[in-house]
């Protein structure tokens, strides 16, 4: 039986093709002893939350929860533009089933930040005067 094309390596399990399934070998065994016995790598999640001129403390909305980073971005994005930049999206990485209740040391990775507020500010100054408010 053939395993690998000869080129690529010696059909009786030697040069480069060993060497690559040694290395996936030794890979699954790293992850093995990461993760313990039994244990389960849980899925990452992202989710997208829009706060109006990206203060935490004015009227905020979840966008929705994605399981790829760049449709986050990209929902995040979006939903910037369609509010005409009313609004602002932070974009955060989650472990599934993980949250910060009780233990506020468990954080999400922040993968796109709220702006600093006094660029902000300067934004909805311009807009209510843009309007005549």
């Amino acid at each position: 039986m053939q395993l690998a094309h000869p080129p690529l390596g010696d059909t009786r399990h030697g040069g480069d093709f060993l060497q690559v399934h040694v290395v996936l070998v030794r890979w699954n065994v790293i992850l093995g002893l990461m993760l313990g016995k039994g244990e389960k790598m849980k899925p990452t999640v992202y989710t997208v939350h829009a706060y109006r001129w990206g203060d935490r403390e004015l009227h905020s909305y979840s966008v929705g929860v994605y399981s790829k980073k760049h449709a986050a971005l990209k929902a995040a994005q979006t939903e910037s533009d369609y509010r005409g930049g009313k609004y602002e999206c932070e974009v955060l990485e989650w472990m599934l089933d993980t949250g910060i209740e009780g233990e506020h040391d468990t954080k999400p990775k922040t993968i796109q930040a709220l702006p600093p507020m006094n660029t902000l500010k300067a934004v909805k100054a311009a807009q209510r005067e843009l309007h005549g408010a």
